[in-house]
């Protein structure tokens, strides 16, 4: 069986310019009846070309390949692939140019629904690296009842240098899993697994053969889209020291439309807290959130307390839509450190952030968009006030499709804890511009790109606009572009082209600019 298909697209410009999307596959396919069937693909897929317009502008792409694949499916309980070929050309990841690697699969005793087994193995021709064997065993029942266990053995063939260290790694390792589950009632799952030949453990450990032995009960389920509450206990151990490297909780409810969510992890034997979440959500409207809090302390467990540590906490509230990233978040961070005040302990580095962030939003006659960002440093044991350390805000406002405004504002200020007081604080425009379309094709506008220094004795420091005030008349596939900096004098016209990133132009230094204002 022979098919062999070629899709064209192109686009033709007026400018003599072209842009090309072309595929070609051709395929050769010899069945052996109902045993199997052997294949060849030559697939040949190129974007290419210009275009004057940058908005239509395609991702470009050449690759070229010869690609074969074996089946051989004599028997219910027995299957063979392989894949494999030759890269011709590929300019996106060139490495891959040469013999690709001969993938492998067995696929046995696919007529038993209780039992899978297969192996897989991926040779290099390029590296002559043999690649592993990897060995799956699965076993399954059947009824309400589902027990699972799954078995992995993974072989080097050869062992090879590492890539980064130039160290000699063996990839060998045998995995284990059961889980045993009955829907929205429990589940119980055991997991670990064993590496043959790990790397050499630091000095004084033993050899990382194990992974931690990781035990799991969850009761009810943890999912929230429905009514039934979950209780999950996970309890991990290290084989190698044979001892309990941690135990964690997690918990969900509902109340009405409200969404309940706790966890806590300890990292044994020291009963500190690897992470910890709590979490009240009504979902539409808004979300609270700690992080960090000892909520379930380790005495209450049976574990011992343990000693003083510094760690993070984050106090959150943000609006919880049903999809999508939340568009307002306003957080309190800090860090409590058993180490200030004399060893008592107390807050250090606390920050209160607020982030908005809305998105192709139309009001009225407008269409905006606005990126909001604020964090103050506040006043806790080791910082005596409260100041605004950075704030950022990048806006985007089209009205009627005449008026535009858009840009970005930051500002940024340090806090000398010699002088107790914020010594530095500056202002940061960064193409702030403001542009109205009169005519369909005449566009006035002006940029401002500058830094205002709110503090100390720069003469510089007083807020003053010196824009860059812009003409443009915009014909299609070119246009004439002039601009007047007042800031440095430099009046520029420009006549851009079709398929030209800078265009032809000529800067002329005039001398008028709008002198910066002393005390």
């Amino acid at each position: 069986e022979l098919d062999a298909r070629t899709d064209f697209v192109g686009y033709y410009y007026g400018t003599a310019e072209r842009q090309v999307d072309w595929l070609t596959r051709a395929t050769a396919t010899q069945s052996f009846g109902r045993v199997g069937s052997l294949s060849l693909t030559f697939t040949r897929d190129v974007t290419e070309g210009e275009t004057p317009f940058r908005f239509d502008v395609i991702p470009y792409r050449s690759r070229t390949d010869l690609l074969g694949a074996l089946v051989l499916d004599p028997t219910p309980w027995f299957r063979l692939q392989q894949r494999g070929g030759y890269v011709f050309l590929d300019d996106r990841d060139p490495e891959q140019e040469g013999w690709a690697p001969l993938e492998t699969t067995i696929t046995l005793l696919r007529n038993v629904d209780w039992l899978s087994l297969s192996a897989r193995n991926a040779y290099d021709f390029e590296d002559g690296d043999p690649g592993v064997i990897d060995v799956d065993l699965g076993l399954r029942n059947r009824g309400p009842l589902r027990v699972t266990v799954d078995v992995s053995h993974v072989e080097d063939l050869a062992v090879t240098p590492d890539r980064i260290t130039g160290d000699p790694t063996d990839d060998s390792e045998t995995a284990l899993a059961l889980t045993a589950s009955l829907r929205d009632a429990f589940e119980f799952s055991v997991d670990t697994a064993y590496r043959y030949a790990p790397p050499p453990p630091p000095a004084g450990e033993p050899p990382d053969h194990f992974d931690d032995l990781r035990v799991r009960l969850t009761v009810g389920t943890l999912r929230q889209d429905d009514l039934v509450p979950g209780l999950s206990l996970e309890y991990a151990r290290d084989l190698d020291v044979g001892r309990v490297s941690g135990f964690g909780v997690e918990v969900t409810g509902r109340i009405g439309p409200v969404e309940l969510y706790a966890l806590e992890r300890l990292s044994l034997p020291g009963s500190r807290l690897s992470q910890s979440r709590l979490r009240v959500e009504w979902p539409s409207v808004a979300a609270v959130e700690a992080r960090g809090l000892e909520w379930l302390p380790p005495a209450s467990i049976g574990l011992p307390a343990p000693e003083p540590y510094a760690r993070d906490l984050e106090f959150s509230v943000e609006d919880a839509p049903v999809a999508g990233a939340p568009e307002w978040r306003v957080a309190f961070s800090t860090r409590y450190d058993p180490d200030i005040l004399n060893g008592t302990g107390g807050l250090r580095g606390s920050t209160l952030t607020g982030r908005a962030l809305l998105d192709s939003r139309v009001v009225g006659p407008a269409h905006l968009s606005v990126d909001g960002f604020a964090e103050l440093a506040w006043r806790d044991d080791l910082q005596p006030v409260t100041y605004l350390r950075r704030a950022n805000l990048q806006l985007g406002v089209d009205l009627y499709e005449r008026v535009g405004l858009q840009g970005t504002v930051g500002y940024a200020a340090s806090f000398s804890s010699v002088a107790n007081e914020v010594t530095s604080s500056r202002l940061s425009l960064s193409d702030v511009a403001l542009v109205v379309r009169p005519l369909d094709e005449l566009y006035l506008g002006m940029v401002v790109n500058d830094v205002w220094d709110l503090t100390g004795d720069d003469p510089n420091r007083l807020v003053q606009l010196r824009p860059e005030f812009t003409v443009v008349w915009n014909r299609c596939c070119w246009a004439l572009y002039g601009s007047w900096d007042s800031a440095t004098g430099a009046v520029a016209i420009t006549l851009t082209t079709p398929g030209a990133d800078q265009g032809i132009g000529q800067v002329f230094d005039t001398g008028w600019v709008i002198p910066r204002r002393t005390q």
